[in-house]
């Protein structure tokens, strides 16, 4: 389990951490934050399941943080810790699924009262969650994986498919059309309810169908595949019109629960025994199919279609290329918002093509990088636009916000990168010296500066000395060292100052550094 606490004062956190036993709670990951803005990105990364917060706070105060985590997480709870009694405040937290409201100086009893509620609370909503999992496994688990199997193998085996037809009444000449279902992931409601738990959120889509099927005596059936990527498969042997029917009930009933939009994607129809496999991947492609300037159109139904490739970077290559060896961030950021107006005001535009898209654009980058770099080996793509998948559940307006982000931001990393070459090595000594304390690795800040770990070691090695790694630990060990002074502290406050989770580990590392250990280090003084 892992708790945040939120104060801009720094020794009420050092309070915090000391007075509460955090292992009696099962908390092994306790995390702080200064004020509500650095507090939300730790949320979004760490997912913490407590938030202990205070309500007077630079940037982002208490109020709006509490609420923001309310409306951003699932199950996280928050405990207030203020040091004003307010009853505005008192109310707010209360409104906002407040375990406690505590005022300052802190009564030890009273928080850790409130840290067994909020554990409580938390180890109720994930039993509930398992539970609903296991239900569902139990259930269906034999008829899924058959259903899976018909869907995904060219040639099923002969005996599951004969099962299959026994088991639901499925006649010889029964025409089949498969329907692929998936959600608008980046809606604000799922990724309230469902931030980090999509599978619970495609086991409860799965379940609303299977209702809806009952509830209209449909021949069909419903279930989870997660083979590629997380969507609901339904397989109809049933007339045109009365799955149509079904397939708008559903869609309404999703949009009304979760305030998402349910895209799906239908076969033609084929023969059941025979040609399940091409009707799956004719639902698939339909979705590819869905046209993303249209975002009211539930339903697309697979149709041929021979689309001439159209390449949109290509017309602005070589400006790109001389804005970026100038250093012109707004004449990139100014290219890349044309190119998506033009998208935007097409008739057509689908998942299909922004794949194409995004390939395009990756191309475009490395072209970017070997034209304007001489050394363009030292360097390594962003991991963000590598990793980019299952694009179709981002709207247009994320994907140019991201593109041109990137593209600024590399434009002005290149600009300078020529001149800065020889210095570099010095700028990035300057950038571990603030922040050492972090949880960095040769890895993290090979990456920060866009090169290649073998030629970051090789040339941090050449013109300080030491290695990377080494020079962390110095910086770390020496700053230890000062720290050691500070009577009331513990060796592992010291520890996690210094950039050490692990106590044990940062003993045997200042040990090897300076021949004693904390402990004795400190009895010296």
């Amino acid at each position: 389990m892992k708790v945040l606490i939120v104060d801009n004062e720094k020794h009420v956190i050092d309070a915090i951490r000391m007075i509460i036993n955090w292992s009696s709670y099962g908390i092994t990951e306790v995390y702080d934050a200064c004020d509500g803005k650095e507090a939300t990105e730790i949320v979004k990364e760490k997912q913490p399941d407590i938030v202990l917060t205070d309500m007077m706070m630079p940037n982002m105060h208490g109020k709006q943080l509490v609420t923001w985590i309310s409306q951003h997480t699932r199950v996280t709870q928050v405990i207030v810790i203020s040091g004003y009694s307010d009853f505005n405040y008192v109310q707010h937290a209360i409104r906002h699924g407040g375990v406690d409201y505590i005022t300052k100086p802190i009564d030890v009893k009273q928080l850790e009262k409130a840290m067994g509620l909020a554990v409580k609370k938390v180890m109720k909503e994930k039993e509930q969650t398992q539970l609903i999992l296991n239900h569902y496994k139990k259930e269906h688990v034999y008829w899924d994986k058959l259903f899976l199997n018909m869907l995904h193998v060219l040639h099923p085996i002969k005996t599951e498919v004969d099962d299959i037809k026994k088991q639901f009444d499925i006649p010889d000449t029964a025409p089949v059309f498969v329907l692929t279902a998936r959600i608008d992931g980046a809606s604000f409601t799922v990724k309230k309810q469902f931030a980090g738990h999509m599978q619970t959120l495609y086991f409860a889509l799965t379940n609303i169908c299977r209702e809806w099927i009952v509830i209209e005596h449909l021949h069909a059936y419903a279930f989870y595949d997660n083979t590629d990527r997380c969507s609901v498969k339904v397989i109809f042997w049933e007339s045109d019109n009365r799955m149509l029917h079904f397939i708008q009930k559903y869609c309404k009933t999703v949009k009304r629960l979760y305030k998402s939009q349910l895209f799906c994607g239908l076969s033609q129809e084929h023969d059941f025994k025979k040609r399940i496999y091409r009707a799956n991947c004719e639902s698939e492609h339909a979705l590819e199919q869905r046209n993303l300037n249209d975002n009211q159109t539930y339903l697309t139904t697979y149709k041929r279609q021979f689309t001439s490739e159209r390449n949109y970077f290509q017309s602005i290559k070589m400006d790109l290329a001389i804005a970026f060896s100038l250093g012109q961030s707004k004449k990139v950021a100014k290219y890349v918002s044309a190119i998506f107006d033009d998208i935007c005001q097409e008739d057509y535009f689908s998942v299909g093509m922004l794949m194409a898209l995004i390939d395009e654009y990756k191309i475009l980058r490395v072209y970017l990088l070997e034209t304007l770099l001489k050394d363009s080996n030292s360097l390594v793509l962003d991991e963000r636009v590598t990793s980019l998948k299952h694009i179709e559940n981002h709207p247009l307006e994320d994907v140019k916000a991201f593109m041109i982000e990137d593209l600024v931001t590399l434009c002005k990393y290149l600009h300078d990168y020529n001149n800065l070459k020889k210095d570099l090595v010095y700028i990035i000594v300057n950038y571990m010296n603030e922040h050492y304390t972090e949880t960095i690795s040769l890895q993290d800040i090979a990456r920060k500066f866009y090169l290649s770990k073998e030629h970051l070691s090789r040339n941090f090695r050449k013109k300080i000395g030491v290695t990377v790694t080494e020079y962390i630990t110095n910086l770390r060990m020496n700053k230890a060292k000062e720290l050691l002074q500070i009577q009331h502290l513990k060796i592992k406050e010291i520890a996690n100052q210094v950039g050490y989770e692990d106590e044990k580990y940062f003993s045997k590392v200042f040990r090897h550094k300076f021949s004693v250990t904390p402990k004795n280090f400190r009895k010296k003084l």
